[in-house]
């Protein structure tokens, strides 16, 4: 069985190629070589070089996860109303599809994981260019009848605005220019934290505190007895830690690899299914 695993992010795309051998896993940009966002064309140029018996897909919603249609206004336009899942079947005829969202995907990549994990109510939290959550309960992921997580923390309001306002890329981005820095990434920020620029670390320092509100915000509506973090920002925990932890008290865990969580959650999605 060969099968084909694709997380669709703001940024990029990442892939997980499984088989009897070693996983292969990397990454595509969501732009094309021109910098126009084409996530349609560039997952097509990409499924056409492969032969995979299934191809499981994870995406933010709003989505159609039957048909495989976004209808996500906010992010990834290209997207917008397009047939993925037929875009997919004609480049790939053999080939079934699953989609799932990317929220789900990551907790049942945490569960595979962190065994312990489905047999307990747990919270998902992804940190990256907008704040992901669902809640899973006992192995079960709290979906509702569109496919997307029965509570959303995003859009909940927080302070002077809404929860992904503070917890997200964007804002540790414009807190840092705020301060007259001009970095590109969250990488580059972060690592100039941890060389010692203090405005900078003060910078995670408050998103880790903001972080663990909105937490606190989903916990008195969900009950969860602890939480599971990853995404591509959580890379630079050490530095939102000791904030998170002031304003918080309750069990966590990261996972290993946040670019693979996702992936092996797709793959497990596939597997329970055969």
């Amino acid at each position: 069985m060969r099968m084909l695993a694709l997380d669709i992010g703001g940024t990029a795309v990442k892939y997980g190629v499984f088989y009897s051998y070693k996983p292969e896993f990397g990454q595509f940009p969501v732009r094309d070589e021109n910098g126009i966002e084409d996530v349609p064309g560039n997952l097509c140029k990409f499924v056409c070089k492969m032969d995979p018996d299934f191809i499981a897909v994870s995406t933010p919603g709003p989505f159609d996860f039957e048909f495989g249609i976004s209808h996500m206004k906010h992010k990834l336009p290209s997207l917008y109303n397009v047939s993925l899942k037929e875009c997919l079947e004609k480049e790939a005829p053999k080939s079934k599809v699953y989609f799932i969202h990317d929220a789900a995907a990551f907790a049942l990549g945490a569960m595979d994981e962190m065994p312990k994990l489905s047999r307990k109510r747990f919270a998902s939290v992804m940190l990256g260019t907008g704040l992901g959550y669902v809640c899973s309960n006992c192995g079960e992921i709290l979906l509702n009848s569109l496919g997307t997580p029965q509570n959303r923390l995003w859009s909940k309001p927080f302070l002077n605005g809404i929860c992904e306002d503070y917890v997200s890329t964007n804002r540790i981005l414009s807190d840092s220019q705020s301060l007259g820095y001009e970095y590109a990434s969250v990488k580059e920020i972060a690592e100039a934290a941890k060389s010692g620029n203090m405005q900078l670390k003060k910078v995670f320092d408050d998103f880790g505190r903001n972080l663990g509100q909105c937490i606190h915000i989903a916990r008195q509506e969900d009950k969860f007895e602890c939480v599971v973090i990853g995404g591509q920002i959580s890379l630079s925990w050490i530095l939102m830690k000791d904030g998170f932890e002031d304003v918080v008290s309750i069990p966590y865990e990261l996972v290993n690899d946040p670019s693979k969580c996702a992936l092996y959650g797709l793959r497990k999605y596939v597997l329970d299914r055969l």
